[in-house]
């Protein structure tokens, strides 16, 4: 399952999990895995009409949408080695690459879509781009993309099981 990954995948797996406000709590493995429904309400998929439905009423067809919504994300974990390997190799990225780490924890943490805090002064981002010296607002998007990149790619490298591939290289993009 694992050759099936790309780091477009895994970086939207990141991105679900960290749009938790314990994200990084979940890929450490120190706060539980969201259940399916709060995976459902991240993923925020449309709900569509299959025309297949399982006898049983109205709530087996939500548990059926939710199920189905969530098998692409069920299908990363799973090739990423399960969650006990995804734990693993996040705190090993954790360990290894601790400037990165630093950065990668208030920024999804604090910036969130729509913002946490509305005062007028620029909210989290100005309080952070102060605490990283005086970076911009552009720069903290930049570094959020390319520290989530580096983990998606970490997770890739390292979650083959079969022993031949342990270096991952994704293809440059040319501009």
């Amino acid at each position: 399952m694992a050759g099936s990954l790309s780091v477009k995948k895994v970086i939207w797996f990141l991105k679900i999990v960290l749009s938790f406000d314990d994200g990084i709590a979940i890929l450490l493995g120190t706060a539980p895995v969201p259940a399916s429904e709060e995976i459902y309400h991240a993923i925020r998929v449309p709900r569509n009409d299959c025309g297949v439905r399982i006898d049983g009423g109205r709530g087996i067809c939500a548990a059926e949408v939710i199920i189905m919504a969530i098998e692409p994300f069920e299908e990363i974990v799973d090739g990423l080695g399960g969650w006990a390997r995804i734990h693993a190799l996040t705190q090993s990225f954790r360990a290894e690459n601790p400037r990165m780490w630093e950065k990668l924890v208030p920024i999804v943490s604090l910036i969130q879509p729509g913002g946490k805090i509305r005062d007028g002064l620029g909210g989290m981002s100005a309080m952070l781009s102060q605490r990283f010296g005086g970076v911009g607002e552009k720069t903290l998007r930049r570094w959020k993309k390319e520290i989530i990149r580096a983990l998606a790619i970490h997770l890739l490298t390292w979650a083959y099981t079969d022993g031949f591939s342990l270096n991952y290289y994704p293809p440059k993009k040319l501009n």
